[in-house]
């Protein structure tokens, strides 16, 4: 179950979006709003980040998945940040658009993987995924995200032999 996951992470607070509304709910719990969000799906969820900044909070979006590229939606423009609020969009390798040098962003990757390594950050693969091989299956992969039935990170095998070890979602 996501709450389960989220809270096995150290999440204080889990919002289900589809049913409860996240500004109402995080800012009575958090009512100097946050120093820092990481936000991974934008469109309108990336507006209620930027809401939900505290005065000096930053704000870290990596992807865009919450676009609608149909068109069928209105586009919101983004919600303008206060003051010191501060805002970085990056896409995972991208380090000139994350502000750093490559040699800075090589360090970053480093204490990143080190990070990785030694448990202190943790990686949730949504383990129905290991079915999605060849290229063909990533709308697949795709369509199972959008769903919102995915607890982890969805992912496609190109290379069907290999075994992705997946980790248990709980510790």
């Amino acid at each position: 179950d996501k709450v389960e996951m989220l809270k096995s992470l150290g999440c204080d607070v889990v919002v289900n979006y589809k049913s409860q509304h996240i500004d109402a709910v995080l800012q009575k719990e958090f009512p100097n709003g946050f120093d820092l969000v990481y936000e991974a799906v934008g469109g309108k969820l990336g507006n209620v980040a930027r809401r939900l900044l505290g005065p000096k909070g930053s704000l870290v979006q990596i992807g865009w998945v919450g676009a609608d590229y149909t068109g069928a939606t209105k586009k919101e423009p983004p919600v303008k940040l206060q003051g010191s609020q501060r805002e970085m969009f990056f896409y995972c390798g991208d380090w000139k658009s994350a502000g750093k040098t490559a040699k800075e962003w090589q360090h970053l990757m480093a204490q990143t993987i080190r990070a990785v390594a030694e448990g202190k950050i943790r990686i949730i693969l949504d383990e129905p995924s290991r079915h999605f091989v060849g290229l063909e299956s990533i709308y697949s992969a795709q369509a199972r995200m959008r769903s919102g039935v995915n607890i982890g990170k969805i992912f496609a095998t190109i290379d069907g032999s290999y075994e992705y070890p997946l980790p248990s979602p709980k510790r």
